[in-house]
């Protein structure tokens, strides 16, 4: 891994660490995160134009709607259940499925690997929260997996 994907994990890590922390709605987060995962420019992202004023990004943490958008573009072949957890406390819980099983050989706990799909479980207070957790999660680990192998051509 380079200096840069190095770098760039540690900070999609601290955007995990301050997701897990928040309680609800946060535009400085959004826009934070809309950085972070490289959407600055995207006009989808970014409702107001670059011409509004700064930090201007889309509800990713307070909205279902924008927080299912990213994870639509950031991991367009994912799957992603969403229920609510309130054994024990109030909580959503979101699980981010990522991309088609043939294509990941994933290590196990026991040292053994198996093919399947990768999948990544939030808990947070509101289902954009929890959502956007499992996102981050996803990426982070991404970033460490080896690439999918290259399919044969004819």
């Amino acid at each position: 891994m380079t200096a840069t994907e190095t770098q760039g994990t540690v900070m999609l890590e601290s955007l995990l660490e301050r997701v897990e922390k928040a309680e609800g709605h946060d535009p400085l987060l959004d826009w934070d995160i809309v950085c972070g995962v490289g959407l600055r420019e995207s006009p989808k992202f970014r409702p107001y134009g670059l011409g509004h004023t700064a930090n201007a990004a889309s509800p990713v943490t307070g909205s279902l709607d924008a927080a299912l958008a990213l994870v639509e573009e950031k991991l367009p072949e994912c799957n992603v259940v969403l229920n609510t957890d309130r054994h024990n406390k109030p909580q959503y819980r979101s699980k981010v499925f990522v991309g088609p099983a043939e294509k990941y050989d994933i290590p196990g706990p026991d040292g053994a690997s198996f093919i399947g799909y990768p999948s990544f479980m939030a808990w947070a207070p509101t289902p954009a929260l929890a959502l956007i957790a499992a996102l981050l999660q996803a990426l982070i680990v991404q970033r460490t997996l080896p690439a999918p192998p290259e399919e044969d051509s004819p």
